[in-house]
């Protein structure tokens, strides 16, 4: 009997605390989800399809950051996005900048390669090629065959495989899983490096490709997981 009054104990204090629940989340838990509805507030001003109020949006972001104690890195981003659009590109590239800075405190860890995509995309249009390779080539740091020791033996090992046997063989035989977020960088860099005559043009396409087909392969075997890659003729 003691032990049946001590369960209904139990089970009324549980229902008294998750009825209080909501109103004893602490403060800073508030304030993450009221920074979160500011700034999607702030985007569907960007986006309005009446035209964009800039001006609103820009208020909203400033409050989400203010909410966050300073620190929303994808509401920096979103600023940079409106000086951009205004033509305002220094302000852009200090709002990218800050973004990049506080990508730690990204919600999506893959925004930070969004980041590094704007400001690349903000040198390319200033005509900062060097500054556009350098942010391109910040996103490949993540590509565990790309960078290190490791990679002079990789490049050639890859390259070896397309000019002896061909495409078909290479994409059988290498596979890029994981890095679909470099997909931009390589066939910007293959396309930058062959306008300046540069030797790692073929690298980085075939990069591009090898990615793409990796990433069709495995939508492809979502459906009919028997598939298998045989030649490029066949895929395409």
């Amino acid at each position: 009997m003691r032990f049946r009054f001590a369960t209904i104990n139990l089970a009324v204090s549980l229902a008294v605390f998750l009825i209080l629940t909501p109103s004893l989340l602490p403060a800073q838990e508030n304030n993450f989800v009221e920074a979160w509805f500011l700034y999607e507030q702030g985007k569907v001003k960007m986006e309005d399809p009446n035209g964009p109020e800039f001006g609103e949006a820009l208020l909203f972001f400033q409050e989400a950051i203010d909410k966050r104690g300073g620190t929303f890195p994808e509401a920096e981003m979103a600023i940079g996005d409106i000086y951009f659009r205004e033509g305002a590109f220094a302000l852009a590239k200090r709002q990218y900048d800050k973004a990049y800075e506080l990508r730690t405190g990204m919600e999506i860890a893959e925004e930070k390669y969004t980041v590094l995509y704007r400001l690349a995309n903000l040198h390319e249009i200033q005509e900062l090629y060097a500054d556009m390779e350098c942010d391109l080539r910040q996103v490949l740091e993540d590509q565990p065959y790309f960078v290190g020791d490791q990679f002079p033996q990789f490049q050639d090992s890859f390259l070896s495989a397309y000019y002896e046997k061909g495409l078909g063989h290479l994409f059988k035989l290498y596979r890029m899983d994981g890095v679909a977020f470099a997909v931009p960088a390589h066939t910007k860099l293959g396309w930058f490096y062959y306008r300046t005559g540069r030797p790692s043009a073929i690298l980085h396409c075939l990069l591009a490709l090898d990615i793409m087909i990796t990433e069709a392969v495995k939508e492809l075997r979502r459906v009919d997981p028997g598939f298998v890659f045989t030649t490029v003729q066949a895929f395409i």
